[in-house]
């Protein structure tokens, strides 16, 4: 049976596919297509005397243009953590997300060499995370000042400012195990550090949570869990 196909785009997120057998039955469904931002392409907020990246990461490959391994179930976030591979992943394996949260890296991925930010950026140090916290005040009102307004599960505050320019949205994060937790209630970033210990399995990132003014810094997780990347503009040496 033959069939006339015809689409249109919407907002460069999805398009529809229509199709119509020679019987006039109409087959139409809509099909997303996840647009990566250019982080590149990012001019940054300003915040104290650093310049951050104003959106998640969202890149499917390193500097060098080598694909990032994309971890589409749990099944293949869990192998590519013990085999110490660089992956991304989509909150709960949904592409949807990405739109709005970016994607989340194992921070075998952080630390490639081929460089995972974008040329003329790079991944932050736990000093330079503790520099933003310090630009915002101290830690204990950072929180409030990096949340966006919107999307956070409400803690009957409603004290989420965004004055930084920051726009945190709750992103969640995923585990060693592959299961996805978080969304709407916290938002977290690696950092390039990882910790001294001797087994060489933790690294560190930073955080805000719904219910908290404050940012937490210096946390530890394991390599293989999946967390957002937010990059510093590269300073130019004088």
């Amino acid at each position: 049976m033959n069939k006339i196909y015809f689409a249109i785009a919407l907002l460069g997120t999805s398009f529809i596919l229509f199709s119509y057998n020679n019987n006039g039955t109409n087959n139409t469904k809509t099909i997303t297509n996840h647009i990566e931002r250019n982080s590149a392409a990012d001019s940054g907020v300003k915040i104290g005397n650093q310049i951050w990246t104003s959106f998640n990461l969202d890149v499917s490959k390193f500097r060098n243009g080598d694909e990032i391994f994309y971890a589409k179930s749990i099944e293949e976030w869990k192998k590519a953590g013990n085999e110490k591979k660089p992956a991304w992943c989509y909150f709960k394996d949904d592409p949807s997300t990405g739109d709005k949260f970016g994607k989340l890296y194992n921070w075998f991925a952080v630390n490639d060499a081929r460089g995972l930010a974008p040329e003329g950026w790079h991944i932050p140090t736990n000093i330079e995370c503790e520099d933003l916290m310090f630009a915002l005040g101290r830690k204990e009102i950072a929180g409030k000042k990096l949340k966006s307004k919107t999307d956070w599960k409400s803690d009957g505050s409603n004290a989420n400012d965004n004055s930084s320019g920051f726009n945190a949205f709750p992103a969640g994060s995923r585990d060693m195990d592959g299961v996805s937790d978080g969304i709407e209630y916290n938002s977290s970033w690696w950092t390039a550090n990882e910790e001294k210990d001797a087994e060489g399995l933790d690294a560190n990132y930073f955080a805000v949570y719904f219910d908290a003014d404050a940012a937490s810094i210096y946390l530890k997780e394991r390599k293989s869990e999946g967390h957002s990347i937010r990059c510093v503009k590269n300073v130019k040496k004088q």
